[in-house]
């Protein structure tokens, strides 16, 4: 290091860190509960953001995890389909984008019937049936590789 050169200080983001190019690892269509008959939705994991498609026909990824693929342990689950954070931002404003670093906690539980996500930001949270009981321990798998790694014990299964 010369005299005069900046020092990289330890957490700080460049601005093209938090929007950019990224890699969509997974998509998933949901439910989000308390909405009576409420349109499906679709979330997508990518490399450093979690996308919340709000209205569901603005998919700008043709790529979503099919059921029988993740019960048949099948699925690719990294799609590897690059995207970029700014464009799409533009292009479909109804978007939500939530960045890893805001999730306060991420819990995957069941009830009698179904599996659910339930995802606390530090402004909001949404609880999202994923499927059957049955099928929680393939979500656990699923999660495990992709939320455990970037939120670390945020991730919670009850």
């Amino acid at each position: 290091m010369k005299c005069g050169e900046a020092i990289e200080i330890f957490g700080e983001k460049e601005d093209n860190d938090v929007k950019g190019e990224e890699l969509i690892i997974t998509s998933i269509i949901v439910s989000q509960t308390g909405k009576r008959l409420a349109d499906p939705k679709t979330l997508y994991f990518t490399t450093n953001h979690i996308l919340k498609d709000k209205c569901s026909r603005s998919s700008f990824s043709g790529k979503n995890m099919n059921m029988k693929e993740l019960v048949k342990h099948e699925c690719n689950v990294e799609l590897n389909d690059p995207i970029n954070i700014n464009e799409i931002q533009e292009k479909y404003p109804e978007i939500e984008i939530i960045s890893y670093d805001e999730i306060e906690k991420a819990e995957l539980s069941n009830n009698f019937w179904n599996t659910f996500l339930e995802i606390t930001t530090t402004t909001s949270t949404s609880k999202y049936v994923l499927a059957g009981k049955k099928f929680k321990k393939n979500y656990l798998e699923l999660f495990e590789r992709i939320l455990e790694p970037k939120i670390g014990d945020r991730f919670q299964v009850k």
